[in-house]
């Protein structure tokens, strides 16, 4: 083999390491990407139903199809599924939106169709297509020490800012601390 060659058994001409370890003949999670069964370290083998596809099981948040049915030790969360972010590290292998491609490397990880950039996506976590946010106006307006936010209505515990939260509030669209908690004075 040629010396620093990071897969001497195997063709790998461009010797992409994702995670950088050095090769070592006695584990199988170690060289270059062709021989590497653990990409990125994350404890999850990149073709971990051992199917002989990497990616053809993507693991669905939280463990395998076989896991949602049956009832699974630890050690047999992922041994089903494969690494749902093989170059990323995600040992946990969530999945919000359940389409096979975990968060950390998932670009709409909640499934919304809009981007997770905060500047586009004010609730990430949270599908809101509309992207509402009914207390955005009142950024830099204070009301009993609160004032707006950038989150949207689909994930902000207070969606008018007026300090009662919404599950309390029994006028959540509209601010104010009259004698019915949350509302304007009449």
């Amino acid at each position: 083999p040629a010396f620093g060659d990071n897969c001497p058994l195997d063709d790998n001409t461009d010797q992409v390491n994702h995670d950088g370890d050095a090769y070592d003949p006695l584990d199988s999670s170690t060289g270059g990407d062709v021989c590497d069964d653990d990409d990125d370290n994350d404890t999850i083998l990149d073709d971990g139903d051992a199917s002989g596809g990497v990616g053809d099981n993507r693991c669905r948040g939280h463990g395998s199809k076989y896991c949602a049915i049956n009832v699974c030790t630890d050690d047999e969360m992922f041994a089903a599924c494969d690494d749902n972010c093989q170059f990323a590290v995600n040992p946990e292998q969530i999945d919000i939106d359940r389409d096979t491609l975990g968060n950390v490397c998932d670009d709409d990880m909640d499934g919304d169709t809009i981007t997770n950039n905060p500047a586009m996506d004010n609730c990430p976590f949270m599908p809101n297509e509309d992207q509402m946010n009914f207390d955005f106006a009142y950024i830099g307006v204070p009301f009993n020490g609160i004032e707006g936010d950038e989150y949207g209505d689909e994930c902000d515990p207070d969606d008018d800012a007026d300090a009662t939260l919404d599950f309390q509030d029994n006028c959540p669209y509209s601010r104010g601390a009259g004698v019915v908690p949350g509302c304007p004075d009449n």
